[in-house]
Parts: C-alpha cells; sequence; structure tokens
C-alpha cells in the first residue's frame, strides 16, 4: 500500500495494524489449515521517521527510557496496542510495550496488558517500523510513502526484498489518493514506475505477470490519461457511472439529514484578512462555549464545535495566524467577556465556568517530526468535558491534513484563503463532519485584496452546487527531457542490479545482452504511457546511449550511498546524492534519494557592494 503523505500514511498503518493482528489471531488458532508462516505488517518511511536498523532501534530506545518526557524521541508510531488499545506510552512514565528480545538484540512491540493475546514474547505483535527487519523478512502487507521507491536504486538490500526466491512478489499494489500524484511528484513517480513494474514481474510458465494496481480517490478527472502516463497500463473505473447522480455505489443522498455547510466570509471593510482571521478565532471558540453552557456541558451537543481546524494553503499564511492567537485572537475574546459582563468583579467564583481561554495551538505541518504527529493525531481524537480539558482548542494545518485524516468528533474548519485546487479543497474540507449527528461548518475566508477570493465568493453558492464539476484535470510528463536527465540513469542502474547476475554489489558496467533488455523494456514502456508523443521513444533512446557510454568511461568501484561524500570512500562513485558537492575525481550521476526535494539548496547573503559601489 502506497501513500503520498506520511500523515496519511502514520493513521492507515494504525488502522491497518488491527487488521493484520485480527488476521494473524486466526491463523494462530487454524494453523494446521493456515500454515505456520506469520501474517505480519511493516511500515516504510525511512529514517526521520523511524529506525532503519536494529541497533538504532535500541538506542533510540534507551534514550526514551532515560528521557520519557520528551516525546520527539519516540520513533516507533504505535502509541497503543492496535488489538486491545492498550497504552504503550504514558505522561511522564517510562514507555511500554517496547522490548528488545533474543540474542540478536531484535525490536518488538509486546502489549503490556497480560490479557491481550499478544502480551508474551514468543506471542508479540507482528509489526514491525525497521528497515532492516522489512529487508530480510518481507512483511505480508508493507505500507509506505512513495518517495521510499527513490532509495530502491541506491539498496541492495530493497532489490533482493522483491527478488528473492524465499519470498513471493507482490500480488496487489494499491495506491491511495491517486489524484496527488500530478506535477512534478507525479512526473517522477511515473518514471520510476518503469523500475517498479520490473521488481513486481512474475514469471508463470511462459507468461509475464504484473501485479495488479488499485489507485483510490475520490477527486480526480481524465483518470484514464492519468493511469495510461503513470503506469503505463489501461484502466477501468470503478464503480462505474450510474445514471442517477443521487446514489452511486459508495452513498447516496439523503436529503432528509443535516450535512456539511459551507459559509464564504467576506470582510471588505476590515483593513487586512489577518484582523479577519483573529476575529473568526474568537468568535467561533466563544460560540462553541455558548453552546457548551446552554447544553448543561453535554459533550454530545458542543463537543464536535469545540476544536477549531484552521486550514492554510502555505506555511508562511500559518505562521501569521500562530501569532494572531497569541494576541489578537485571545485579546478579542477577553474584549468580549468583559462587555458581556463575565468578570470575577461581577460573577465571582463562576466566572471561570463560563469563560474559556485559547491556550497553546497544535501544529500539523511538515515542520513538525515525524515522532511528534502520532501524539497530536491522538490528542485530536480527545473528547472535551468538564473534567477533562485536554482537547485542543486550534488545530494550525497545511494541505498535509487534506486527506485520509479520519477523526469522526471534528465538525469545524476554517480555510484561509480559497485552495488553489477545486480537489484540494473538497478533500480539506471533507475532515470534518464526518460522523452522522455531528454536522460539519466549514468557513471559507475569502480575502478583498484577492482578485481570484473575489470572484470564488462573487460565484460562491453555484460553485458549491457544482463542486465535483470543477475538479480539474491532474498534469503527468514523466518521459519529458527535464525528467529523463533526473531519473532515467536511477532506473537503468536499478534494472541493471536487478537482472545483472553479479551487478547487485559490483558496478561494472553491464554486458551487450543486459543493456539490450534494459533497452528494450524501458522504451516499450515509454511507447505504452506515452503513444502521443513518439519523438519522445527517439529522445529516450538517445539518452539511454549517453548514460551506457557515460558508465563505462566513469569505471566506478562503488555504487555509492545516500549520504554526503565526506562520509563517503574516496573510490570513484557511480552515484552521488543529487545537490551534493561533487567529487575531485571521476563523474558521477547526481542521483535522487526522495522524489519531492529535487532542486539544489543554495544560501543568500547580503552584499555590501555592487559593482565597486557601496
Amino acid at each position: 500500500m502506497r501513500y503520498t503523505l506520511r500523515l496519511l500514511t502514520t493513521q492507515q498503518f494504525q488502522r491497518a495494524a488491527s487488521l493484520i493482528c485480527a488476521c494473524e489471531l486466526l491463523r494462530r488458532e487454524n494453523s494446521d489449515l493456515l500454515g505456520e508462516e506469520k501474517i505480519s505488517l511493516g511500515l516504510w518511511i525511512g529514517k526521520e521517521s523511524t529506525p532503519n536498523k536494529e541497533n538504532e532501534a535500541s538506542q533510540s530506545l534507551t534514550e526514551l527510557f532515560f528521557d520519557p518526557k520528551d516525546s520527539s524521541k519516540n520513533k516507533f508510531i504505535l502509541l497503543n496496542c492496535p488489538w486491545c488499545n492498550e497504552q504503550f506510552v504514558k505522561e511522564q512514565e517510562k514507555p511500554r510495550g517496547y522490548k528488545i528480545l533474543g540474542k540478536k538484540k531484535h525490536f518488538h512491540y509486546v502489549c503490556p496488558n497480560k490479557d491481550c493475546s499478544f502480551s508474551s514474547d514468543k506471542e508479540n505483535l507482528p509489526i514491525t517500523v525497521i528497515d532492516e527487519r522489512i529487508y530480510n523478512e518481507p512483511p505480508t502487507l508493507l505500507i509506505g510513502t512513495i518517495d521510499k521507491f527513490a532509495s530502491v536504486t541506491w539498496l541492495h538490500e530493497a532489490i533482493s526484498m522483491f527478488d528473492n526466491e524465499k519470498f513471493t512478489k507482490p500480488d496487489l499494489i494499491i495506491q491511495d489518493e491517486l489524484h496527488l500524484i500530478s506535477g512534478p511528484l507525479g512526473s517522477i513517480a511515473g518514471m520510476y514506475e518503469i523500475f517498479l513494474s520490473a521488481l513486481t514481474e512474475k514469471k508463470v510458465g511462459d507468461k509475464i505477470i504484473n501485479s495488479k494496481i488499485i489507485g483510490s480517490t475520490a477527486t480526480i478527472s481524465r483518470a484514464e490519461q492519468q493511469v495510461k502516463n503513470l503506469y503505463g497500463r489501461e484502466c477501468s473505473i470503478f464503480p462505474p457511472q450510474s445514471n442517477q447522480l443521487e446514489d452511486s455505489f459508495f452513498s447516496f443522498e439523503a436529503k432528509n439529514e443535516e450535512g456539511r455547510k459551507y459559509v464564504g466570509v467576506f470582510c471588505p471593510s476590515a483593513s487586512s484578512p489577518q484582523i479577519t482571521q483573529a476575529k473568526i478565532m474568537s468568535s467561533m471558540c466563544m460560540a462553541a462555549n455558548e453552546a457548551r453552557i446552554n447544553s448543561d456541558n453535554d459533550p454530545k451537543c458542543y463537543d464536535p464545535y469545540w476544536t477549531n481546524l484552521f486550514y492554510f494553503n502555505s506555511i508562511r499564511e500559518l505562521m501569521g495566524g500562530a501569532a494572531l492567537i497569541q494576541a489578537d485572537a485571545k485579546g478579542n475574546l477577553r474584549g468580549e467577556y468583559y462587555r458581556k459582563g463575565l468578570r470575577k468583579e461581577v460573577m465571582g467564583e463562576k466566572y471561570k465556568d463560563m469563560r474559556r481561554g485559547l491556550y497553546k495551538p497544535e501544529e500539523l505541518t511538515s515542520r513538525v517530526q515525524s515522532s511528534a504527529v502520532p501524539e497530536i493525531l491522538d490528542r485530536l481524537f480527545k473528547q472535551h468535558s468538564k473534567d477533562n480539558n485536554k482537547a485542543i482548542d486550534i488545530c494550525l494545518t497545511t494541505n498535509m491534513i487534506q486527506v485520509g485524516i479520519d477523526i469522526p468528533r471534528l465538525a469545524l474548519m476554517t480555510i484561509v484563503g480559497q485552495p488553489k485546487t477545486t480537489s484540494e479543497y473538497i478533500q480539506a474540507s471533507s475532515r470534518v463532519g464526518r460522523e452522522k449527528g455531528k454536522p460539519g461548518l466549514v468557513l471559507t475566508i475569502l480575502s478583498p485584496f484577492r482578485p481570484r477570493d473575489r470572484s470564488h465568493y462573487e460565484k460562491f453558492q453555484s460553485y458549491h452546487e457544482n463542486l465535483y464539476k470543477f475538479v480539474e484535470p491532474t498534469s503527468i510528463t514523466s518521459h519529458s527531457d527535464p525528467v529523463r536527465s533526473r531519473c532515467l540513469h536511477a532506473i537503468v542502474i536499478g534494472l541493471a542490479r536487478l537482472w545483472g547476475s553479479t551487478l547487485r554489489l559490483n558496478p561494472s558496467p553491464p554486458s551487450e545482452e543486459l543493456k539490450l533488455k534494459i533497452k528494450k523494456y524501458i522504451l516499450s514502456y515509454v511507447k505504452k504511457a506515452d503513444p502521443e508523443h513518439s519523438e519522445e521513444e527517439l529522445n529516450t533512446e538517445k539518452e539511454l546511449d549517453f548514460i551506457f557510454d557515460k558508465w563505462e568511461n566513469t569505471n566506478p568501484q562503488e555504487y555509492g550511498k545516500m549520504v554526503s561524500i565526506a562520509n563517503q570512500s574516496t573510490s570513484s562513485l557511480l552515484m552521488i546524492p543529487a545537490g551534493s558537492e561533487t567529487p575531485p575525481e571521476g563523474d558521477p550521476f547526481e542521483t535522487l534519494t526522495s522524489m519531492r526535494n529535487v532542486d539544489k539548496e543554495c544560501n543568500a547573503i547580503i552584499i555590501q557592494s555592487y559593482k565597486g559601489k557601496i
């Protein structure tokens, strides 16, 4: 199962863990019918979020034991047992449920609840997040981000995971949120699909069988073209379109039920959009508090609107919103309470029960450490009550949460500025009002200083009545010149390591027979993926000849590693990480280690003079 965003990957992993535990328990109880091979789950998302090796896991666990208060040191993703929901990590206590077992000192999840089916050292949870074990013991279900596949070219262990006689290759690939694989990410992913297709091919008799790919999405346009450009295959849409708009395979229109309400906020009299934001922050906070008082502290009535999910289109705008909370929003709130007479001098000690404050907001963006994400998600699930004031007041987010995040209690969202695409708008606003009996309220702040926002406000009703009609088709150019220059050599090297009998570890140039096999495979894929542009096939062939010639002229001693040049050996390398310094000797290929940050980084400095003038 492949995802595009780490937040989505984390939550789907936690859900899948419960399913895998159920399957493994059934297998244990019926081993005579279902065999002795463990049904397991693996999370494959990289070093920043999870340990890559067993010794790193042991070190991380030691650090966590010494400083349990620092949640940022927890890189083990699971905070609760997926089977019985027993907590692995409690506040101010040393973690439970994480153990180093056996002579090999391997990390395992062992539930601390003795009544749980996965509480013994021998029958522990069938889950791992460590790359080293995933390569050696491929799990039944592997969940990962699409970025991780850029690293397969570098790692012979990852190639061997797919090409190993002891294990079968994947039968099914599920690509969630297919509409997100577009633009630069989609173009680069489309090139890497050539290598992934070869990794997952199986030979049955005289036939080559590919894994079945299921791409799921709720917002896509021209799916057939996108699938062809991305996977080089024809696609079938399921469920097929019906002749009744009100009734599809997955849903029907319940006209008597409360749905999600969109409210456009347009304030031309405000001197800046920030003033409008601050007013909405304080007003929604106050409204939820009044609902609490009027319902006599019944969480069912007010809790869905207690947490305001603020959605921003960029980190820069989010930082401005965070500054508003500490000053303007809190000031507005105090002023409103003062005008209503909710002061200690007037109300006495009752004023504490009548007022509500805006405490430290949480943030779900790319700036948040991956290890902190599960804890924030866990807090978003916590319901507010009179005795428990741990529910989040405001959560500031960007497009990190626009897909797949399913937190049923949330029903209030404020979107600051019209998102760039309609699909993003639909996906983001769908995070609230997901549960029956908790109708969603979406406030869209449209700036009078932006012509596009003004246009959306003027057509607000007609736009929302036909929302899915305006979903834009995605763009993928996987075989264009810029993509080939960045990625094609990585595909060639990966295929050579996969098919070359001696090339898994030895970077000697491939034989003529292997060259022909690689060229034939890549060119046939390009022809299927982009049949309308025959010139791309010719350009790809020229580029392939150049790559093979350069490989022979370089005559490298090592493939290279995904670390800086300073930490590698001085011998000649075939690959170096893209954006790193070029070594003094040799002419290595600059190869991607991720599909996202593909541009070089540079530092800007202020110069003191220009053309001799100060």
